[in-house]
């Protein structure tokens, strides 16, 4: 700092006399000292924010480190599986189990965080497109959709209520035709249409009185499609439940048929 004023000290006399500019030598100093002092302040500062974005770039490098660690785990774990398939007969049949466990929970895992996701995604955008009835419209399609379902017409009961559970804004109105329309796909073991439509329920009107009772035909519907372990998420999440322990019961019953 004392050999830069200094310098500028030299370098100022030697430009000659800076009155015509009506500006002192001594003001010039104080003016180019305070220019360095600016000059020390903003590297400082810009010193800090490197840091600050040095140590969040770092806290990311470990988040994602850590996430592959575990990738990798994950990975060598399974190729200890993979290996013990040329060992003896008894350590084949017991990697061949292994590996299914892990399939399965991984399918289990896809079809709860993906599959589920989607159906949901694609309803709501369905929703939005399509126009909503009145409150007495509404009423009226649902005495129809109802009228078919009493008389045992599956198929009118099942595309009028469906039909109506997306152009109504009454949730009481779009739960009951959800579960009643889903409830007729059942009857005639239409699982691909029963099975989003109990599960557009669950989750699009948790409150619903119907929800319990669409959470176990949701269950018995992926399981007569194969989906098993999808069948017994929703079984456990029965299982657990307080409201109706009849329905508790019967699904832990269900469970242990399962094993």
């Amino acid at each position: 700092m004392v050999k830069l004023k200094i310098f500028l000290c030299v370098f100022l006399l030697c430009m000659g006399p800076l009155s015509a500019f009506g500006v002192s030598l001594k003001d010039r100093v104080e003016v180019l000292e305070q220019r360095v002092v600016d000059f020390e302040r903003l590297q400082q500062e810009q010193s800090k924010a490197v840091d600050r974005r040095l140590k969040k770039a770092e806290k990311k490098a470990e988040q994602l480190l850590k996430g592959y660690r575990g990738f990798f785990d994950e990975l060598e774990s399974f190729r200890d599986d993979l290996r013990q398939i040329g060992g003896t007969s008894e350590e084949v049949e017991h990697g061949k189990r292994q590996l299914s466990l892990q399939f399965a929970e991984l399918e289990r895992k896809l079809e709860a965080q993906g599959v589920e996701i989607f159906e949901l995604k694609e309803l709501i955008k369905a929703q939005e497109k399509a126009p909503s009835l009145s409150s007495a419209e509404a009423d009226k399609q649902f005495a129809v959709g109802m009228k078919h379902f009493k008389k045992k017409r599956w198929t009118k009961a099942q595309v009028a209520l469906l039909k109506l559970a997306g152009q109504t804004d009454n949730p009481k109105v779009a739960s009951e035709a959800l579960y009643y329309g889903s409830f007729a796909a059942v009857i005639q073991k239409k699982w691909a249409v029963s099975n989003p439509g109990f599960s557009d329920l669950i989750s699009l009107y948790p409150k619903s009185r119907r929800v319990l009772d669409a959470r176990w035909q949701l269950a018995s519907g992926l399981i007569a499609q194969g989906k098993t372990s999808a069948g017994k998420t929703q079984l456990k999440l029965l299982s657990k439940q307080k409201t109706n322990k009849k329905l508790a019961r019967k699904a832990k019953a269900k469970l242990k048929q399962l094993k």
